[in-house]
């Protein structure tokens, strides 16, 4: 499947994560090679007082057709 340049233009900007990413409150950092493989986010989530950083890996990035990320929200990181 081939995403729209719209949904792509969303997805590949890390700094609008939150507006597809539920919980999302804030983008605190955003590696500039964002989406490329390897690139990370910092962002921190959570609803009402319970808040946790997470970070936030590309593992594949296929341009307009597939973006796989990997969220570790410490403590609760990923193995």
């Amino acid at each position: 499947m081939i995403l729209s340049s719209e949904v792509w233009d969303l997805l590949s900007d890390g700094h609008r994560y939150g507006e597809w990413v539920s919980g999302t409150q804030q983008v605190t950092a955003a590696d500039p090679h964002w989406p490329e493989g390897g690139a990370r986010l910092q962002v921190r989530v959570g609803l009402g007082p319970l808040v946790l950083d997470d970070t936030c890996v590309v593992r594949i990035c296929e341009p307009r057709r597939r973006l796989e990320l990997e969220a570790k929200a410490d403590p609760f990181a990923s193995p």
